[in-house]
């Protein structure tokens, strides 16, 4: 399945804001584009991704000729405003090791394996940290037994 990793920098450190996946849009480019300005999220594909670029003149025109379009971008901004929501509500309430315990699960969820092949640094833009953050946290899970530390590799016990 193809994913798109959509997220905001700040010096050195990132925040996933959200993943595109299929039949989805990127709505933040969309509302630049509905803007006619410059979006200011970064965006890259995770694996080989077909994506379909519509010209800026079009996108606002569709909105008014085609109802599909239209129902399409609406509930595009809906689904994705829902979604951030959840997100904000977990880095304002949540624990850094809160949010990386539920996003191993998460993901080994997603994968159906207990197997989670990531870096500490990719895990580190996944959660808005830094690398040695999540190194202590992830040495910690280990200490009480949660998960199994290898290179490149978490295997949630």
């Amino acid at each position: 399945m193809s994913k798109i990793r959509v997220w905001q920098e700040n010096e050195d450190r990132q925040i996933l804001l959200y993943y595109v996946t299929p039949i989805q849009t990127c709505v933040l480019s969309l509302s630049a584009t509905f803007r006619d300005c410059k979006s200011v999220i970064n965006a890259k594909t995770e694996i080989e991704t077909t994506i379909i670029k519509i010209p800026v003149s079009l996108v606002t025109d569709w909105s008014f000729t085609y109802k599909s379009w239209s129902k399409f971008t609406s509930n595009s901004f809906i689904s994705s405003y829902e979604d951030l929501l959840l997100s904000f509500k977990s880095l304002a309430f949540n624990k850094i090791d809160k949010r990386l315990l539920e996003y191993l699960k998460s993901e080994s969820h997603k994968t159906q394996s207990s197997i989670i092949h990531l870096s500490h640094s990719q895990l580190a833009k996944e959660i808005g940290t830094t690398r040695e953050v999540i190194s202590k946290i992830l040495k910690q899970f280990e200490l009480d037994g949660i998960l199994n530390l290898n290179f490149k590799r978490i295997e949630l016990l």
